[in-house]
């Protein structure tokens, strides 16, 4: 082995993850983190990860307890930035004090570009939080491919202790 790939592991950028994905179910899902990647191709990117905690799938990546990630490609995909924002908007709405409580997402046009950025800092207040689901495949209208379409709930602000 040439000693070339060394340079390229230095200058490279390390792997950012990736799958497994959010499946179509229906899925409570814990939110780890969100952040914010540029990909060694200089894409532009978003990726949240997840451990399911409840889920109605069949898929063995989708099991109970294993880690999985949602991605938003802002790069190649002009519906990403859309989605993402769908997702933001459930994270930033709010829950009501009733037993069970009431879910209300944000409205489109309240959410802040200081939102966008605490939500895939450090600071992100979200980490912990619960989240519901409901993922179904669609065909793209673009390229004709499969897509995994998720509407987003939040259940359950992130505790004190986590």
């Amino acid at each position: 082995m040439g000693s070339n790939w060394k340079k390229k592991v230095k200058e490279g950028k390390a792997s950012q993850g990736g799958g497994p994905y959010v499946g179509p179910g229906k899925h409570l899902l814990r939110l780890d983190l969100i952040k914010e990647i540029e990909t060694a191709q200089g894409k532009d990117m978003a990726c949240a990860e997840f451990i399911v905690e409840e889920t109605d799938s069949d898929d063995s990546d989708m099991k109970v307890g294993n880690r999985v990630s949602r991605m938003w490609n802002f790069s190649d995909h002009p519906s990403a930035p859309g989605n993402y924002k769908a997702f933001l908007l459930a994270l930033w709405g709010d829950l009501s004090e009733d037993d069970p409580p009431e879910f209300t997402a944000l409205e489109d046009e309240e959410l802040t570009e200081e939102q966008i950025d605490t939500s895939s800092s450090d600071k992100n207040p979200f980490n912990g939080a619960l989240l519901y689901c409901v993922a179904h495949e669609t065909i793209t209208q673009k390229n004709k491919s499969k897509f995994t379409k998720c509407k987003w709930e939040l259940r359950e602000y992130p505790s004190d202790d986590e």
